[in-house]
């Protein structure tokens, strides 16, 4: 009797911790880098202009408290600028990724850091692919080269996500 007890005890446990693994939610966030240097047509790298460099701190303002445990970024100036105030207050690296991979970043952050919350800093042409990645629906298809306002966030718990369109910056 005694080991039948013992076994029930411990089947109870795993699927107690099973349930509790189950329910985490994961949260992405994801934007589009901030407005970018344009006066010099030449360059395929360019820095955030003085617009960009204050949505920058607009999005450290906003993301400060929302417990992000990664910053992903592409390697472009633009997109590590952007993400450089809350790097920096929250210490934490930036995480380079490929923008033309959505699925490997997807699984990566489903993978290593379910039950947690990230940031992902990409492009216009980036973005809206790496939120379908990760299983959200965005209600548009494009953003356009003047459109740095969108923040997206896709929480998943299990197979249950969301999709949610914010904005940010004036």
């Amino acid at each position: 009797m005694q080991k039948l007890l013992l076994c029930f005890a411990i089947l109870t446990t795993f699927a107690m911790i099973g349930v509790q693994v189950q329910a985490q939610t994961t949260t992405i966030y994801l934007v589009r880098h901030a407005e970018k240097d344009l006066s010099d047509v030449n360059t395929k790298d360019p820095n955030l202009n003085g617009l960009g460099l204050q949505r920058a701190v607009d999005l450290e303002k906003i993301m400060v408290d929302k417990n992000i445990a990664a910053i992903f970024s592409s390697n472009y100036k633009r997109t590590l600028q952007t993400a450089a105030p809350l790097s920096l207050q929250l210490k934490l690296e930036p995480i380079i990724y490929d923008p033309s991979d959505p699925k490997l970043l997807a699984e990566k952050i489903l993978r290593e850091y379910k039950g947690k919350t990230v940031l992902i800093v990409g492009h216009s042409n980036s973005i809206l692919a790496q939120t379908r990645a990760l299983g959200g629906y965005p209600s548009f298809t494009e953003i356009q080269d003047t459109d740095y306002r969108n923040l997206i966030k896709v929480t998943i718990n299990g197979s249950d996500i969301k999709t949610e369109e914010l904005k940010y910056g004036n």
